[in-house]
Parts: C-alpha cells; structure tokens; sequence
C-alpha cells in the first residue's frame, strides 16, 4: 500500500514486474511460455485523479489505439475511494474502518487470527524470518560494521583533538601519555 504520492509509481510498477518475471522464469524460456501476470499497486491516494476505486492499464498502438496483448495487466488500486463499491468497502478495511469488515467475515477472520492469536503470529513471523532471514542478518551486520567504522573514526578524532588540546597547553609527554592511556582503557606505563 503507497502512502505517499511522492515516488514515480509507474517506473516502479515496471520494475516490480520486470523482477517477478526474472525470479520465476528460467532465462532459457520460450517468450511464448511466459505466463501473464497482473500486478496490483494499491495507493492511499488516487493517482490518476479520477475519482475511481480502480484503474486497468493496457499497453496501446498509440497512434491507433488497438490494445497490444503483452500478458502484463496493471491494475491501480485507489484505497480512498468512496464509490460505494465492494472494493471501495474493501479497502477501507485495509485503511482500518471496522465499519466495513462486516461485509468480508473471512478477511476479518484473518486479521483477527493474525493480529491477536500469538500463535499465528508466531507462525507468521517465522515465516517473515525465512523469508528475510539472510537479509536481515546481512542488514544487522553491515549496519553494525558502519557503527564500529564511525565510532573507530569518531575516537581519532576526538583523540587528536584532545592530543592538540594538551599541546596548546603545554602539557607534558607522561600527561599526553596518561590521557592516551585513559583514552584506550590502559593504565599509564
């Protein structure tokens, strides 16, 4: 679900398409056995400013206006409609209007099952965790690598800064060598 009307929502329906299509066809495919795919973009805003619950994009002959057959179908989803339809109704649910989930008994079946039953949500958060398991660890330990980098770099400098601090004063090499000491955790030799 977009959010917010700040991203190019078209490039990016695009490229979702183009990498679905790359991760479940083999490269050695026929083109003629690539299977149709419609992709679904819901938006808490209507993108195409017409007032409708839902936009169907098709590729066209410009010029003529005959439709091309390229098995890709592009379906907008504008989550604020209120055109009074099921879908309309549908995605006030998704928005969190409990006025409408009467009308959807096994989507609130769902929502109640996975937000409120901890086993369900352990299952699904299992589930997320095999899923982005990898990327998560991967995330958590460049992240980790980034802060060890910014606090080794943010030490020197505070070290040399102080170093040139106690130059300026006149300290004497056993101070200079006692404050380096307390900045690294050892007792003065």
């Amino acid at each position: 679900m977009q959010k917010t009307d700040t991203l190019n929502h078209f490039s990016r329906v695009r490229y979702n398409s183009s990498v679905v299509t790359a991760n479940i066809i083999d490269p050695s495919t026929d083109f003629s056995d690539i299977p149709d795919e419609i992709l679904i973009y819901f938006t808490r805003f209507d993108i195409f400013k017409k007032c409708d619950v839902k936009y169907i994009i098709e590729s066209t002959l410009r010029s003529y206006g005959d439709v091309i057959d390229d098995r890709l179908t592009r379906i907008f989803i504008n989550a604020t409609s209120n055109d009074d339809s099921l879908l309309a109704k549908l995605m006030k649910v998704f928005l969190g209007d409990k006025t409408s989930i009467k009308n959807f008994p096994k989507t609130l079946e769902n929502i109640t099952k996975f937000t409120e039953n901890e086993e369900e949500i352990q299952v699904m958060s299992d589930i997320i965790e095999e899923m982005y398991g990898d990327n998560l660890k991967r995330a958590k330990a460049e992240a980790r690598d980034e802060g060890l980098k910014q606090g080794r770099s943010e030490g020197k400098a505070k070290a040399l800064q102080n170093l040139n601090e106690m130059i300026k004063n006149n300290c004497s090499i056993d101070e200079i060598r006692n404050m380096i000491s307390k900045e690294i955790g050892n007792s003065p030799a």
